[in-house]
């Protein structure tokens, strides 16, 4: 449960709270919240700060120091509430809402829409659903909005100490688009020039099991784009123009993702390249794994914001036009054993055979 704080402190002669403790409201003009203690036990409490279904009171009554009738209020990490509905001991239902309509709180001092989270069968069925990450210094929350038990999209909040940035998540038949809306300003003279106002997106599309595409778009303008395709590797890949990455699955098998046939419309004069995130993401699933997100199954949204494997790990094949291995590691399967060449520049400079999975393992995976 939430830690409170009073305006005032009232104890009894033994220094245990006792009577109707209050807090008032920074945001709005009023209370927050009142509580009401006997001899140091929490038996009620009444929070003004949110409102459920039209209800400008949750009122909540402990039994036993435990909740049992009522709404309870807490809040997460990231200081955004979660209301839970009791009845008869039992939590009935769940409320939440938005990092963003808390934002939008503290701007316009208005009490913030709670969305209800219903469950069936254990299973999230309607509402939100936050998920926290930490990716270095900066911390990454992800709020899953769910409908009829499936995953419909996703807001990605980064934060840092001086730094905040809204990304979001549409799941499509599929795949999943990743986009940074168009920021809309009446004069353009006021926004700082360095700063892109474009909408850019990227579209990760399975067109098969293993077979996909994956396109990076500017105000709707496809600019870079490759396909891609995952196997496992059994004897020889085979040799396609483009770049390969490698990863050992779950069940212990060597896999390779090759992206090849890109396509780019980007001019020398365009800005394009200008850094932003949508442009990292196409970046990273450039030299990895392609991650294929479930609407049902508990994703790991972290693996989208990881940075591509830095080319001295060996993790990557470059091959050019004329189907030639040019820089890294060829690997090869010969029955239950493997192989691996490494390649620099074009040359061949170092060749092991009768290699296991743990042997490949240990030399190429032992860090990730």
């Amino acid at each position: 449960m939430e830690t409170y704080q009073y305006d005032r402190e009232l104890l009894n002669e033994k220094g245990q709270r006792h009577g109707t403790l209050v807090s008032t409201s920074y945001l709005f003009d009023g209370l927050a919240y009142s509580h009401i203690y006997e001899n140091g036990v929490l038996l009620q409490t009444t929070d003004f700060r949110y409102q459920i279904e039209n209800q400008k009171e949750l009122v909540g009554f402990f039994k036993d120091n435990v909740p049992y009738e009522g709404y309870f209020i807490s809040e997460n990490e990231f200081e955004i509430p979660e209301v839970s509905y009791y009845e008869n001991g039992k939590c009935m239902a769940m409320y939440t809402t938005t990092l963003t309509t808390i934002l939008e709180t503290e701007m316009n001092s208005t009490p913030p829409v709670l969305v209800k989270t219903s469950f069936q069968n254990g299973m999230l069925w309607d509402g939100l659903h936050h998920l926290g990450y930490q990716l270095g210094d900066a911390h990454l929350l992800v709020t899953e909005y769910h409908t009829n038990g499936a995953k419909t999209h996703v807001d990605f909040w980064l934060l840092g100490m001086h730094y905040a940035e809204l990304i979001k998540l549409n799941f499509i038949p599929n795949g999943y688009v990743i986009f940074k809306e168009k920021i809309e300003v009446e004069d353009s003279e006021e926004i700082d020039p360095e700063i892109d106002t474009r909408s850019k997106s990227l579209t990760v599309l399975f067109n098969e099991n293993t077979k996909g595409k994956v396109t990076y778009q500017v105000d709707e303008k496809i600019q870079l784009a490759y396909e891609f395709c995952e196997e496992n590797l059994s004897n020889k890949m085979l040799i396609i123009p483009g770049i390969v990455s490698y990863n050992v699955s779950s069940s212990n098998v060597l896999q390779y993702t090759q992206k090849y046939n890109f396509e780019s419309t980007i001019s020398s004069e365009d800005n394009s390249y200008n850094h932003n995130l949508i442009l990292s993401f196409y970046m990273n699933l450039l030299y990895s794994k392609i991650p294929k997100l479930s609407t049902t199954a508990k994703n790991d949204y972290s693996q989208l914001f990881q940075e591509h494997h830095d080319f001295e790990s060996g993790l990557l094949l470059f091959i050019n036009e004329e189907k030639k291995p040019v820089e890294g590691l060829y690997f090869e399967k010969n029955n239950q054993t493997y192989s691996y060449s490494k390649y620099k520049k074009g040359e061949k400079t170092e060749k092991k055979e009768g290699l296991s999975i743990e042997n490949i393992k240990q030399l190429f995976f032992q860090n990730k």
